[in-house]
């Protein structure tokens, strides 16, 4: 059994579970743009050994989500406006065409946080978009596609937590999945698939303009 420094043995946890702990901080905003992340660091505070969170981090860099910094560890990638432009293009493109896929298939079954997030429990204020959206596709979706609509969700997920929307567009964009649902459960793809474009351009718009006042502040306070 591999031990930490302090005598410690160190939790079997695999490189899956290391994986979803940091991915977690990063979407939910926890670790800011720019932030230093390192092994060793985070090995001790989770009680695991080094390998597991090496991996789980070469996978975070993989999705653009840090990058490695030679003797310094890993960034946390910054939050761009072109970046941020280019994630609303495709993921419009691709949830567009889904959303029509669904046609196919029954009636997704989505937890009641995803489509009602009042009624159930809500750890972030980011879960229900991510859980939202997962869920609608997750009975279609193929695996290329599927890792591509993560990879996005993701990017999205870390700038709404990271810029802290406001609560009013919040609620706004949890009625939007409300609608969306309806309109699926009705069978109106047509409809459902404006109503997502609609979602979709009204989550870009919030992001978009919440990250400009960001960087406005940012260079005043330079």
């Amino acid at each position: 059994m591999e031990h930490q420094s302090d005598g410690h043995p160190a939790r079997r946890l695999s490189r899956l579970d290391v994986y979803d702990h940091l991915h977690q901080r990063l979407v939910h905003g926890e670790w800011t743009p720019g932030q230093i992340v390192q092994e060793q660091t985070l090995a001790a505070e989770l009680r695991v050994s080094k390998t597991p969170v090496r991996e789980a981090l070469q996978l975070l860099a993989l999705q653009g989500m840090v990058r490695a910094v030679v003797r310094v560890g890993y960034v946390v990638s910054e939050i761009t406006l072109a970046d941020m432009v280019e994630v609303f293009q495709f993921r419009i493109l691709l949830e567009k065409d889904l959303t029509a896929q669904l046609a196919n298939v029954p009636v997704p079954s989505l937890s009641q946080e995803s489509r009602d997030p009042s009624e159930g429990p809500q750890s972030h204020a980011v879960d229900p978009e991510i859980a939202f959206h997962h869920g609608l596709y997750g009975s279609i979706v193929q695996p290329r596609k599927r890792a591509a609509l993560g990879v996005l969700v993701d990017q999205t997920a870390r700038a709404m937590g990271s810029l802290a929307l406001d609560p009013a567009v919040m609620s706004a964009l949890n009625e939007e999945h409300r609608q969306i649902f309806v309109a699926v459960e009705l069978r109106d793809f047509e409809l459902a698939g404006s109503l997502m474009v609609v979602h979709l351009s009204h989550l870009r718009d919030a992001v978009l303009s919440k990250l400009r006042q960001h960087l406005r502040e940012q260079e005043n306070f330079l």
